[in-house]
């Protein structure tokens, strides 16, 4: 099954198992004690997941205050949602479920970018050193939206690669991606606010449009 071809070697052997000489894997005491109920398993996995998004989400905190590291340290909590309900319904963590995870980190920076700079002094008032409080002319908050909506487009393109779903996927993540990246080039060029919340838009239609095209045209049997 796609589900047990890809292991992530660097995961805790006793948590996914370990393979045997012929290549096969086999179920580690742990994982082994796990509920067989995928709702249960949900609670099993959230757990461990929460208390690393707390953390995070403190190291964001802390970060905001001094340096410019908030939005990727936030970003990493915020993109765990969807590896808690895939480890909880495959009772695995493969290359799919860090898919996921890049795609929703990946789109998280636009998001955020453009939130920042169009209060931008509202965070400076509120003395939280988000990029364009620090840096006020926009210059590298609109870079860094413009490339992280860039890197954005082969990171949604993996699961049409690896067969976790179909054509109308990709041409779905092709057509997204590019309008995504249209509404970044406009706030590269012209760092208005109204180019910002046009960033803003295309990022809250996006995520939502994009799973809905992968949830249709996924792999029998991927979820």
């Amino acid at each position: 099954m796609f589900i047990s071809t890809y292991r992530l070697t660097f995961v805790a052997p006793a948590f996914l198992g370990n393979a045997d000489q012929d290549g096969q894997w086999r179920t580690p005491p742990i994982k082994a004690l796990l509920p067989k109920n995928p709702w249960l398993r949900l609670l099993v996995y959230a757990l461990p997941f929460v208390l690393l998004s707390q953390v995070m989400f403190g190291v964001g905190l802390h970060f905001n205050l001094r340096d410019l590291l908030s939005v990727r340290s936030i970003a990493i909590p915020g993109a765990l949602p969807p590896m808690v309900g895939w480890a909880a319904a495959a009772n695995d963590l493969h290359i799919g479920a860090w898919i996921l995870f890049a795609i929703l980190f990946f789109w998280q920076h636009p998001h955020f970018y453009a939130i920042a700079w169009m209060y931008r002094e509202d965070y400076g008032r509120a003395g939280i050193r988000m990029l364009p409080v620090v840096e006020p002319d926009g210059r590298s908050t609109a870079r860094q939206a413009l490339a992280f909506a860039l890197v954005l487009i082969p990171a949604s393109l993996l699961p049409g690669f690896l067969f976790m779903a179909g054509h109308w996927y990709l041409a779905a993540a092709l057509l997204l991606g590019g309008l995504m990246l249209r509404a970044a080039l406009r706030l590269h060029r012209d760092r208005t606010a109204l180019n910002a919340r046009g960033v803003l838009k295309a990022s809250v239609l996006y995520l939502p449009l994009l799973y809905m095209a992968l949830l249709l045209d996924s792999r029998p049997g991927l979820f």
